[in-house]
């Protein structure tokens, strides 16, 4: 990997643009022991759109088109990192 890649996830507001991709890195909140935990949204010149975390690699959106060309996430994510914390420890149902 290249230099600095290994703190990606601790910085927010990046960006990464290629030709075909971009890519974006934001704040999605703290785990317990208060280590960041980033989003990182894909961004494809189709409209396609990927927003993962560095909390397992958990997909929360996944942002793509209807047949007629309407863009509609097809993901049931949570807003924030705590809630799927919560979710994990047994804390929560945001589901019901």
């Amino acid at each position: 990997m290249g230099k600095g890649s290994a703190d990606l996830g601790q910085r927010s507001g990046w960006s990464l643009r290629s030709a075909a991709v971009a890519m974006k890195a934001t704040d999605f909140g703290k785990m317990d022991d208060c280590a960041e935990v980033s989003l990182f949204t894909i961004f494809h010149p189709s409209g396609i759109q990927a927003s993962v975390t560095n909390l397992g690699a958990t997909l929360v959106s996944l942002q793509v088109p209807d047949r007629n060309g309407s863009m509609g996430d097809v993901v049931l994510g949570l807003p924030r990192a705590e809630d799927y914390l919560r979710l994990l420890r047994g804390d929560s149902r945001p589901f019901r």
